[in-house]
């Protein structure tokens, strides 16, 4: 049987106002999962960090009709590389 590994890479930058506090929150949909199986896994990476390592923050949500929602709360203001996989098995990989 053969595994289908979908893979979203996107970049992002939060934007910080001088009258808002300098943390913000990164909220991301992602959709197009073939089966509720298993888990959504959000990594997210800050300039120079490898993307195929474990990520600065990780976050793993479950699976509803075909779309995830992942969050990450309390991020500086910055550049942001995110992947985005579907950890059918829950093997963490």
């Amino acid at each position: 049987m053969r595994s289908r590994v979908a893979t979203l890479a996107i970049c992002s930058t939060l934007m910080a106002s001088p009258a808002l506090a300098a943390d913000g929150e990164l909220v991301v949909h992602a959709s197009g999962f073939q089966h509720a199986r298993g888990h959504a896994v959000a990594k997210l990476f800050a300039r120079g960090d490898d993307v195929l390592g474990p990520g600065r923050r990780q976050v793993v949500v479950p699976i509803e009709n075909g779309h995830a929602t992942a969050r990450f709360a309390s991020l500086a203001a910055g550049s942001y590389a995110l992947v985005v996989f579907h950890d059918g098995n829950d093997n963490g990989v």
